[in-house]
């Protein structure tokens, strides 16, 4: 049996490629964003200590999907602890390039902190208006950028050529549950100038050589 991570950057699909790990793994060996919320040294000694031991003790291995950002946070109290430790793992990178979505997605869910993660599973969800400044923009481009740029992976997947069946046949899952992809429409609900912030993010990518996609196409 092979053993995998995924890193990814959010708001990109993780959650529905999550699904199909569970399949492969079993729920009891599937820890989904493990390093989310963890906020001090003393959590972080206490995660890394619990892999070590479940390897070293019980011989499990877990799948866990890593946030760049998370991974960074681990090097400073562990430095290189992530890429020994996975060493023999196949680390799955996820590229999302439709990059105006996934800004949206995510600018959305950090000002409306009781919006679901999942909301892709459900129809017709209720979004609320919310805005977008230069600074949100900013953040945005460098911590994506970081992560397009990431190599530390063997295996990428390109989240448009990818879907339920392309994943069991990769896994050797015979079994999905398959369930819709909703797409909510953020830019009904934006109260900043759609035109201005695209073309700032344009101007912010330029930097990092960076084209700005929605379904493939150039804006």
């Amino acid at each position: 049996m092979k053993n995998y991570i995924l890193i990814a950057y959010p708001r990109t699909g993780t959650s529905w490629l999550g699904g199909h790990f569970i399949q492969y793994y079993g729920k009891s060996n599937y820890l989904g964003e493990f390093f989310s919320e963890v906020y001090d040294e003393q959590s972080y000694i206490e995660k890394v200590s619990f892999l070590e031991k479940e390897r070293e003790i019980n011989g499990e291995e877990y799948y866990i999907k890593y946030m760049l950002y998370q991974i960074k946070d681990i090097e400073q109290y562990y430095p290189n602890w992530f890429d020994t430790f996975y060493k023999n793992f196949k680390k799955i990178k996820l590229l999302n390039k439709n990059v105006w979505r996934i800004f949206l997605s995510q600018q959305y869910q950090l000002q409306n902190h009781k919006f679901e993660s999942n909301s892709w599973k459900i129809p017709d969800y209720k979004l609320k208006q919310f805005s977008i400044n230069l600074n949100q923009i900013k953040k945005f481009v460098k911590d994506y950028s970081d992560f397009f740029h990431y190599d530390k992976h063997n295996i990428l997947f390109d989240y448009d050529k990818i879907d339920d069946d392309y994943m069991m046949k990769y896994l050797g899952t015979k079994t999905f549950r398959k369930r819709n992809r909703y797409i909510h429409d953020y830019e009904s609900f934006l109260l900043s100038d759609i035109d201005l912030i695209k073309d700032n993010l344009k101007k912010e990518f330029q930097k990092y050589n960076i084209e700005l996609l929605d379904n493939g196409k150039i804006l």
